[in-house]
């Protein structure tokens, strides 16, 4: 209204919630994936953040070359998410769960109203979610810690987002059953073996197009073990004067500010 530009572009960033894999209801497979069909991502998109973000159904987005073909895909589907449910047999009975998530933060883009919009739609199909904010860096050590922290034993998810740049930043930090805490970030922790014989290999090929299969590989699993709630990724908003001219919004949380200039 203002008149100020208002770039937006996707970039490899992810708003997930980490599970709990060791505690009910999260260490049962339908569970999760039921978890995931029952969000509105394009509600969420469009009716809260004003077209800000873009939903995720993986680790990486769609059209990304380490995407690859998962057979689920997490559409908003609240019917097959009950029918998940009563599959893994919770049939009549309400989950309960909860969330540490943040105030606000780096990357976390509106973390609380985000965060209640998927209680909403949790609740509609019989999952009960506690919400746990905390000051960005409080959150961040609890995170780091992971789920085999006593602190941290019986929370259900921890709500942090993150960008990568690279295969490491992307899965291996995540994904793979050598990096847990205090390692590094893995904090359900997530185990399967041929996740890690994937990333092994993709660490040490030499060729981008072997390597980019091996990743679109690893995303399929992770998409169908659910490890995950795979929720939105952010679109890097900025505002700019009308003044400012040349500006390139680079697929990055860092940009190239030798390129705009200022209009007098």
């Amino acid at each position: 209204r203002d008149g100020f530009q208002i770039v937006v572009r996707p970039y490899p960033h992810n708003w997930p919630y980490s599970l709990n894999l060791n505690i009910e209801p999260w260490n049962n497979k339908l569970v999760r994936q039921a978890a995931n069909y029952a969000i509105d991502r394009e509600g969420l998109c469009k009716s809260l953040l004003n077209e800000t973000c873009m939903p995720a159904t993986g680790a990486v987005y769609p059209g990304h070359p380490w995407f690859g073909h998962p057979s689920q895909e997490y559409s908003y589907n609240p019917q097959k998410a009950k029918e998940l449910l009563t599959q893994a047999g919770y049939a009549g009975k309400r989950l309960k769960t909860s969330v540490l998530t943040s105030t606000s933060g780096s990357g976390q883009m509106l973390p609380l109203p985000m965060n209640e919009f998927i209680q909403e739609n949790w609740r509609a199909v019989g999952i009960d979610l506690e919400i746990i904010p905390l000051e960005w860096n409080t959150l961040r050590t609890r995170y780091r810690k992971g789920f085999q922290d006593p602190e941290n034993a019986q929370v259900g998810m921890v709500n942090v987002s993150f960008g990568f740049a690279e295969p490491f930043s992307a899965f291996t930090r995540f994904f793979h059953s050598d990096f847990a805490p205090p390692k590094s970030t893995n904090l359900s922790p997530y185990v399967n073996p041929e996740v890690d014989r994937l990333l092994d290999r993709a660490e040490v090929t030499f060729d981008p197009g072997e390597r980019d299969h091996l990743l679109a590989r690893v995303n399929e699993i992770v998409v169908d073990d659910a490890p995950w709630i795979f929720i939105v990724h952010d679109l890097n908003p900025r505002a700019l004067s009308p003044k400012v001219k040349g500006f390139v919004q680079a697929q990055s949380w860092y940009q190239d500010l030798t390129l705009p200039w200022v209009e007098k």
